[in-house]
Protein backbone atom coordinates (compact mmCIF):
# COMPACT_ATOMS: atom_id res chain seq x y z
CA UNK A 1 0.00 0.00 0.00
CA UNK A 2 1.06 3.57 -0.72
CA UNK A 3 0.84 6.41 1.68
CA UNK A 4 -0.76 8.97 -0.33
CA UNK A 5 -0.75 12.16 1.75
CA UNK A 6 2.76 13.78 1.75
CA UNK A 7 2.31 14.82 5.30
CA UNK A 8 2.77 11.33 5.78
CA UNK A 9 6.53 11.24 4.62
CA UNK A 10 7.46 13.19 7.60
CA UNK A 11 6.00 10.60 10.23
CA UNK A 12 7.78 7.79 7.77
CA UNK A 13 10.72 9.24 8.45
CA UNK A 14 10.50 9.26 12.30
CA UNK A 15 9.66 5.59 12.16
CA UNK A 16 12.68 4.57 10.68
CA UNK A 17 14.56 7.04 12.79
CA UNK A 18 12.79 5.74 16.08
CA UNK A 19 13.74 1.90 14.63
CA UNK A 20 17.40 3.26 14.12
CA UNK A 21 17.72 4.11 17.82
CA UNK A 22 17.38 0.89 19.69
CA UNK A 23 19.54 -0.86 16.84
CA UNK A 24 23.14 -1.21 17.59
CA UNK A 25 24.20 -4.14 14.97
CA UNK A 26 24.69 -3.02 11.41
CA UNK A 27 23.16 -6.30 9.90
CA UNK A 28 20.17 -5.81 11.71
CA UNK A 29 19.59 -2.15 10.87
CA UNK A 30 19.77 -3.63 7.12
CA UNK A 31 16.62 -6.17 7.85
CA UNK A 32 14.58 -3.32 9.91
CA UNK A 33 15.16 -1.32 6.67
CA UNK A 34 13.98 -4.06 4.35
CA UNK A 35 10.92 -4.71 6.32
CA UNK A 36 9.80 -1.41 6.90
CA UNK A 37 10.25 -0.86 3.49
CA UNK A 38 8.14 -3.64 2.35
CA UNK A 39 5.66 -2.76 4.96
CA UNK A 40 5.11 0.72 3.85
CA UNK A 41 4.78 0.10 0.10
CA UNK A 42 5.17 -3.92 -0.36
CA UNK A 43 8.05 -3.83 -2.65
CA UNK A 44 8.76 -6.79 -4.74
CA UNK A 45 12.17 -7.41 -3.08
CA UNK A 46 14.85 -6.00 -1.54
CA UNK A 47 18.25 -7.18 -2.05
CA UNK A 48 21.24 -5.43 0.41
CA UNK A 49 25.00 -6.17 -1.07
CA UNK A 50 27.77 -5.35 2.28
CA UNK A 51 31.32 -4.53 2.00
CA UNK A 52 33.23 -7.07 2.59
CA UNK A 53 37.44 -6.87 1.96
CA UNK A 54 37.36 -6.47 -1.71
CA UNK A 55 33.79 -7.51 -2.58
CA UNK A 56 30.50 -6.01 -2.14
CA UNK A 57 28.58 -9.36 -0.97
CA UNK A 58 25.15 -10.52 -0.30
CA UNK A 59 24.05 -10.02 3.18
CA UNK A 60 21.62 -13.07 3.39
CA UNK A 61 23.42 -16.38 3.16
CA UNK A 62 21.25 -17.82 0.72
CA UNK A 63 22.23 -15.76 -1.83
CA UNK A 64 25.27 -15.70 -3.98
CA UNK A 65 25.78 -12.17 -5.19
CA UNK A 66 28.67 -10.52 -5.39
CA UNK A 67 30.32 -7.51 -7.10
CA UNK A 68 34.10 -6.57 -6.78
CA UNK A 69 35.12 -3.27 -5.14
CA UNK A 70 36.62 -2.44 -8.62
CA UNK A 71 34.06 -2.72 -10.62
CA UNK A 72 32.33 -0.50 -12.33
CA UNK A 73 28.77 -0.43 -11.05
CA UNK A 74 30.53 0.41 -7.61
CA UNK A 75 33.08 3.26 -9.22
CA UNK A 76 29.56 4.53 -10.32
CA UNK A 77 27.69 4.90 -7.47
CA UNK A 78 31.07 5.76 -5.51
CA UNK A 79 31.65 8.91 -7.85
CA UNK A 80 27.81 10.02 -8.47
CA UNK A 81 26.30 9.26 -4.95
CA UNK A 82 22.76 8.90 -5.82
CA UNK A 83 20.37 6.43 -6.81
CA UNK A 84 20.67 4.65 -9.91
CA UNK A 85 16.98 3.52 -11.83
CA UNK A 86 17.98 0.46 -13.95
CA UNK A 87 16.11 1.72 -17.29
CA UNK A 88 16.76 1.99 -21.31
CA UNK A 89 19.41 4.89 -19.77
CA UNK A 90 22.00 2.65 -17.99
CA UNK A 91 25.41 2.81 -18.98
CA UNK A 92 25.45 -0.77 -20.83
CA UNK A 93 29.29 -1.77 -19.68
CA UNK A 94 26.49 -1.70 -16.24
CA UNK A 95 24.37 -3.11 -17.69
CA UNK A 96 26.40 -6.42 -18.38
CA UNK A 97 27.66 -6.46 -14.48
CA UNK A 98 24.27 -6.48 -13.13
CA UNK A 99 23.08 -9.48 -16.08
CA UNK A 100 26.21 -11.67 -15.31
CA UNK A 101 24.97 -11.28 -11.07
CA UNK A 102 21.85 -11.77 -11.69
CA UNK A 103 20.61 -8.47 -10.76
CA UNK A 104 19.44 -7.08 -13.95
CA UNK A 105 15.78 -7.08 -13.00
CA UNK A 106 16.06 -4.99 -10.45
CA UNK A 107 14.20 -1.42 -11.04
CA UNK A 108 16.56 0.86 -8.89
CA UNK A 109 19.54 0.55 -6.61
CA UNK A 110 20.67 2.67 -3.92
CA UNK A 111 24.19 3.22 -2.77
CA UNK A 112 24.32 3.47 0.79
CA UNK A 113 27.23 5.97 1.66
CA UNK A 114 28.92 8.02 4.70
CA UNK A 115 31.85 10.21 5.06
CA UNK A 116 32.22 9.52 1.24
CA UNK A 117 32.63 5.63 2.37
CA UNK A 118 30.48 3.48 -0.01
CA UNK A 119 28.75 0.89 2.88
CA UNK A 120 26.46 -0.89 1.22
CA UNK A 121 24.19 -1.01 -2.03
CA UNK A 122 20.07 -1.91 -2.22
CA UNK A 123 19.06 -3.24 -4.85
CA UNK A 124 14.96 -3.04 -4.92
CA UNK A 125 12.64 -4.04 -7.25
CA UNK A 126 9.55 -1.89 -8.13
CA UNK A 127 6.89 -3.60 -9.70
CA UNK A 128 5.51 -0.61 -11.59
CA UNK A 129 8.15 2.51 -11.37
CA UNK A 130 5.59 5.22 -12.56
CA UNK A 131 3.31 4.56 -9.92
CA UNK A 132 5.89 4.38 -6.95
CA UNK A 133 7.67 7.66 -8.97
CA UNK A 134 7.10 9.71 -6.03
CA UNK A 135 8.41 7.52 -3.37
CA UNK A 136 11.88 6.50 -4.75
CA UNK A 137 13.27 10.63 -3.87
CA UNK A 138 12.14 9.45 -0.06
CA UNK A 139 13.68 6.24 -0.48
CA UNK A 140 16.96 7.80 -0.81
CA UNK A 141 16.40 9.93 2.13
CA UNK A 142 15.49 6.77 3.92
CA UNK A 143 18.40 5.24 2.80
CA UNK A 144 20.93 8.29 3.59
CA UNK A 145 19.28 8.30 7.44
CA UNK A 146 20.37 4.22 6.75
CA UNK A 147 23.52 4.69 6.12
CA UNK A 148 24.53 7.13 9.28
CA UNK A 149 22.88 4.49 11.33
CA UNK A 150 24.73 1.59 9.96
CA UNK A 151 27.71 2.98 10.05
CA UNK A 152 27.35 4.51 13.86
CA UNK A 153 26.91 0.91 14.53
CA UNK A 154 29.86 -0.77 12.22
CA UNK A 155 32.29 1.95 14.45
CA UNK A 156 30.63 0.54 17.50
CA UNK A 157 31.26 -2.98 16.70
CA UNK A 158 34.66 -2.20 15.62
CA UNK A 159 35.60 -0.04 18.75
CA UNK A 160 34.40 -2.92 20.97
CA UNK A 161 36.56 -5.27 18.96
CA UNK A 162 39.24 -2.96 19.62
CA UNK A 163 38.93 -2.93 23.18
CA UNK A 164 37.87 -6.40 23.49
CA UNK A 165 41.37 -7.61 22.12
CA UNK A 166 42.83 -4.71 24.18
CA UNK A 167 41.72 -6.37 26.97
CA UNK A 168 42.84 -9.89 26.43
CA UNK A 169 46.20 -8.76 25.06
CA UNK A 170 46.68 -7.27 28.63
CA UNK A 171 44.76 -10.58 30.33
CA UNK A 172 47.63 -12.68 28.17
CA UNK A 173 50.42 -10.90 28.97
CA UNK A 174 50.17 -10.85 32.41
CA UNK A 175 49.15 -14.42 32.11
CA UNK A 176 52.36 -15.44 30.28
CA UNK A 177 54.78 -12.88 32.79
CA UNK A 178 53.30 -15.26 35.46
CA UNK A 179 53.45 -18.57 33.72
CA UNK A 180 57.58 -17.64 33.03
CA UNK A 181 58.74 -16.86 36.54
CA UNK A 182 56.51 -20.04 37.95
CA UNK A 183 58.34 -22.10 35.04
CA UNK A 184 61.31 -20.96 35.70
CA UNK A 185 61.35 -21.75 40.26
CA UNK A 186 59.72 -24.82 39.53
CA UNK A 187 62.34 -26.40 36.46
CA UNK A 188 65.25 -24.49 38.73
CA UNK A 189 65.64 -27.68 41.98
CA UNK A 190 64.40 -30.34 39.14
CA UNK A 191 67.75 -31.09 37.79
CA UNK A 192 68.67 -31.69 41.89
CA UNK A 193 65.53 -33.58 42.48
CA UNK A 194 66.24 -35.68 39.84
CA UNK A 195 69.85 -36.52 40.71
CA UNK A 196 69.41 -36.83 44.52
CA UNK A 197 66.51 -39.82 43.41
CA UNK A 198 69.13 -41.54 41.37
CA UNK A 199 71.84 -41.19 43.99
CA UNK A 200 69.09 -42.94 46.51
CA UNK A 201 68.16 -45.62 44.09
CA UNK A 202 71.87 -46.83 44.04
CA UNK A 203 71.46 -47.35 47.94
CA UNK A 204 68.62 -49.51 47.59
CA UNK A 205 68.37 -53.24 46.83
CA UNK A 206 64.52 -54.29 46.89
CA UNK A 207 63.00 -54.41 43.54
CA UNK A 208 59.31 -52.31 44.65
CA UNK A 209 62.01 -49.53 45.78
CA UNK A 210 63.88 -49.46 42.70
CA UNK A 211 60.52 -49.00 40.53
CA UNK A 212 59.42 -46.41 42.81
CA UNK A 213 62.41 -44.41 42.30
CA UNK A 214 62.52 -45.08 38.18
CA UNK A 215 58.55 -44.12 38.69
CA UNK A 216 59.59 -40.91 40.45
CA UNK A 217 62.60 -40.29 37.71
CA UNK A 218 59.79 -40.25 35.31
CA UNK A 219 57.59 -37.83 36.89
CA UNK A 220 60.06 -35.15 37.23
CA UNK A 221 60.73 -35.43 33.65
CA UNK A 222 57.13 -35.14 32.56
CA UNK A 223 57.06 -31.77 35.21
CA UNK A 224 60.33 -30.79 33.28
CA UNK A 225 58.80 -31.23 29.55
CA UNK A 226 55.55 -29.14 31.31
CA UNK A 227 57.97 -26.28 32.07
CA UNK A 228 60.14 -26.28 28.93
CA UNK A 229 56.89 -26.31 26.67
CA UNK A 230 55.50 -23.25 29.09
CA UNK A 231 58.47 -21.17 28.71
CA UNK A 232 58.65 -21.98 25.30
CA UNK A 233 54.65 -20.76 24.91
CA UNK A 234 56.02 -17.22 26.53
CA UNK A 235 58.32 -16.45 24.35
CA UNK A 236 58.33 -18.78 21.28
CA UNK A 237 61.28 -17.51 18.95
CA UNK A 238 62.04 -17.94 15.18
CA UNK A 239 65.52 -18.01 14.00
CA UNK A 240 65.38 -16.59 10.59
CA UNK A 241 62.55 -16.16 8.40
CA UNK A 242 63.56 -17.60 4.62
CA UNK A 243 62.55 -18.89 1.77
CA UNK A 244 60.09 -22.17 1.89
CA UNK A 245 59.08 -24.62 -0.17
CA UNK A 246 55.81 -25.22 1.18
CA UNK A 247 55.04 -28.16 -0.78
CA UNK A 248 57.81 -30.13 -0.09
CA UNK A 249 57.85 -29.49 3.39
CA UNK A 250 54.20 -30.94 4.16
CA UNK A 251 55.44 -33.67 1.36
CA UNK A 252 57.74 -34.56 4.21
CA UNK A 253 55.32 -34.46 6.87
CA UNK A 254 53.71 -37.01 5.05
CA UNK A 255 56.52 -39.34 4.59
CA UNK A 256 57.44 -39.16 8.40
CA UNK A 257 54.53 -39.93 9.96
CA UNK A 258 53.48 -42.43 7.33
CA UNK A 259 53.98 -45.11 10.07
CA UNK A 260 51.97 -43.83 12.15
CA UNK A 261 48.97 -42.91 10.62
CA UNK A 262 48.95 -46.70 9.13
CA UNK A 263 49.07 -47.45 12.47
CA UNK A 264 46.67 -45.74 13.72
CA UNK A 265 44.81 -46.21 10.71
CA UNK A 266 44.24 -42.76 9.00
CA UNK A 267 43.91 -41.04 5.78
CA UNK A 268 46.64 -38.48 5.34
CA UNK A 269 46.61 -36.82 2.22
CA UNK A 270 47.32 -33.02 0.64
CA UNK A 271 45.35 -31.66 -1.88
CA UNK A 272 48.02 -29.56 -4.00
CA UNK A 273 45.95 -27.07 -5.85
CA UNK A 274 49.50 -25.13 -6.75
CA UNK A 275 50.59 -25.12 -10.23
CA UNK A 276 54.30 -25.11 -9.68
CA UNK A 277 56.59 -24.56 -7.06
CA UNK A 278 56.39 -21.32 -5.25
CA UNK A 279 58.98 -20.42 -2.43
CA UNK A 280 57.19 -18.60 0.48
CA UNK A 281 58.29 -16.89 3.56
CA UNK A 282 58.52 -18.91 6.50
CA UNK A 283 61.37 -21.42 8.79
CA UNK A 284 61.27 -24.73 8.13
CA UNK A 285 61.45 -25.95 12.31
CA UNK A 286 58.76 -23.10 13.51
CA UNK A 287 56.58 -24.54 10.28
CA UNK A 288 57.38 -28.33 11.34
CA UNK A 289 56.54 -27.55 14.89
CA UNK A 290 53.32 -25.92 13.71
CA UNK A 291 52.59 -29.06 11.67
CA UNK A 292 53.43 -31.56 14.18
CA UNK A 293 50.84 -29.57 17.08
CA UNK A 294 48.15 -29.67 14.58
CA UNK A 295 48.91 -33.51 13.49
CA UNK A 296 48.52 -33.95 17.36
CA UNK A 297 45.14 -32.22 17.72
CA UNK A 298 44.20 -33.99 14.94
CA UNK A 299 44.83 -37.57 16.14
CA UNK A 300 43.34 -36.66 19.04
CA UNK A 301 40.13 -35.63 17.87
CA UNK A 302 39.94 -38.65 15.54
CA UNK A 303 39.35 -41.16 18.15
CA UNK A 304 35.78 -41.92 17.75
CA UNK A 305 36.08 -41.34 13.93
CA UNK A 306 35.26 -44.46 12.02
CA UNK A 307 37.00 -43.29 8.72
CA UNK A 308 39.24 -40.71 10.26
CA UNK A 309 40.88 -38.76 7.22
CA UNK A 310 43.24 -35.74 7.91
CA UNK A 311 43.60 -33.43 4.27
CA UNK A 312 45.95 -30.71 3.60
CA UNK A 313 44.66 -28.49 0.87
CA UNK A 314 46.97 -25.56 -0.54
CA UNK A 315 45.60 -22.63 -1.97
CA UNK A 316 47.43 -20.09 -4.08
CA UNK A 317 46.40 -16.51 -3.25
CA UNK A 318 47.69 -13.28 -5.22
CA UNK A 319 50.42 -13.03 -2.74
CA UNK A 320 50.99 -16.28 -1.17
CA UNK A 321 49.30 -19.63 -0.05
CA UNK A 322 46.70 -20.42 2.20
CA UNK A 323 47.19 -23.50 4.22
CA UNK A 324 44.35 -25.31 5.04
CA UNK A 325 44.81 -27.98 7.88
CA UNK A 326 41.49 -30.63 7.41
CA UNK A 327 39.85 -33.43 9.77
CA UNK A 328 36.50 -34.96 10.00
CA UNK A 329 36.96 -36.14 13.77
CA UNK A 330 35.11 -34.83 16.53
CA UNK A 331 34.86 -31.29 15.87
CA UNK A 332 34.10 -28.39 18.24
CA UNK A 333 31.53 -26.06 19.70
CA UNK A 334 31.42 -22.12 19.00
CA UNK A 335 32.30 -21.87 22.44
CA UNK A 336 35.43 -24.48 22.60
CA UNK A 337 36.46 -22.57 18.99
CA UNK A 338 36.05 -19.02 20.89
CA UNK A 339 38.85 -20.10 23.78
CA UNK A 340 40.83 -22.52 21.33
CA UNK A 341 43.88 -20.52 21.05
CA UNK A 342 43.73 -19.48 25.06
CA UNK A 343 46.57 -20.49 27.25
CA UNK A 344 45.88 -23.55 29.11
CA UNK A 345 42.67 -23.98 27.71
CA UNK A 346 42.13 -27.69 26.79
CA UNK A 347 39.25 -30.29 26.56
CA UNK A 348 41.96 -33.24 26.41
CA UNK A 349 42.13 -35.82 29.25
CA UNK A 350 46.12 -35.10 30.49
CA UNK A 351 45.93 -31.52 27.95
CA UNK A 352 48.09 -28.96 29.05
CA UNK A 353 46.41 -26.38 26.45
CA UNK A 354 49.50 -24.79 24.88
CA UNK A 355 49.89 -26.25 21.66
CA UNK A 356 47.51 -24.09 19.79
CA UNK A 357 48.71 -21.14 21.93
CA UNK A 358 52.16 -21.48 20.95
CA UNK A 359 51.43 -22.42 17.10
CA UNK A 360 49.85 -18.94 16.88
CA UNK A 361 52.68 -16.92 18.50
CA UNK A 362 54.86 -18.87 16.47
CA UNK A 363 53.06 -18.08 13.05
CA UNK A 364 52.33 -14.11 14.01
CA UNK A 365 56.59 -13.98 14.02
CA UNK A 366 56.21 -15.24 10.48
CA UNK A 367 53.45 -12.57 10.01
CA UNK A 368 50.72 -15.11 9.76
CA UNK A 369 47.99 -15.97 11.79
CA UNK A 370 46.43 -19.80 13.07
CA UNK A 371 42.42 -19.24 12.39
CA UNK A 372 39.80 -21.93 13.29
CA UNK A 373 36.46 -23.39 11.88
CA UNK A 374 34.75 -26.05 13.27
CA UNK A 375 31.34 -28.24 13.52
CA UNK A 376 30.48 -30.85 16.50
CA UNK A 377 30.86 -33.87 14.71
CA UNK A 378 31.23 -32.91 11.55
CA UNK A 379 35.31 -31.71 11.94
CA UNK A 380 37.49 -28.92 11.87
CA UNK A 381 39.76 -26.71 9.82
CA UNK A 382 42.44 -24.76 10.84
CA UNK A 383 43.93 -22.00 8.03
CA UNK A 384 46.97 -20.01 7.96
CA UNK A 385 48.35 -17.83 5.26
CA UNK A 386 52.22 -17.41 3.98
CA UNK A 387 53.45 -14.52 2.05
CA UNK A 388 55.51 -15.45 -1.23
CA UNK A 389 59.05 -15.14 -0.98
CA UNK A 390 60.59 -12.52 -2.92
CA UNK A 391 64.29 -11.98 -4.12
Amino acid sequence: MIRKNRDDFGKIYNEFIGAYSNIADENMILEVTAGKINELWSVSNIVFLVENMDNFTALKDNENYSFSCDSKLVNWLKVNRTVLPVDGNIKDYIKVELNRVGLLSYSHIFPLINLNHLLAIAFIELDDTKKYKRIVPLMESIFTLCSLSYDNARRIRILNKIHDDEKERNRLFIMEKMVSVLAHEIKNPLTSIRSSIQFIAKKLTYDTELQLTHDLIDEVDRIGQITHEMLEMTNPTVSKIESIDISELLNKLVRLNDNLMKEKKIDFAIENKLTDKRPVLGNETALMRVFSNLLSNSINALKETIYPKIEIDILPTADGVVIGWNDNGIGMTEKVMNRAFEPFFSTKSGGYGLGLAFCRKLLKQLNSDLRVTSNPGVGTRFTFKLIDFKE
